[in-house]
């Protein structure tokens, strides 16, 4: 699936930057970055209790042009997913 969709949350603001970029906020406190090559970030914010950990409790996908996926979890572990191997 492509990061940053289908839930039915509502986008909140909509920033359009220089260089293309396109930044979506939404209502549940996720953030949708969607590059000019086709690559897409989604920050998700830490779950409910989690303030303790600060921002490294934030999740972030990122799916890639070419199919590969990276996955940042909370604490630091980054996973990394190749569309071809």
């Amino acid at each position: 699936p492509q990061p940053g969709g289908g839930d039915g949350d509502a986008v909140v603001r909509e920033v359009h930057h220089a260089d293309g970029k396109l930044e979506r906020f939404y209502t549940s406190g996720k953030r949708l970055v969607a590059f000019n090559n086709g690559t897409r970030k989604l920050v998700l914010p830490p779950p409910p209790g989690a303030e303790a950990f600060g921002k490294a409790a934030t999740t972030t996908l990122i799916a890639f042009v070419n199919g590969d996926y990276k996955h940042q979890l909370p604490g630091g572990t980054t996973e990394y997913y190749y569309a071809e191997v």
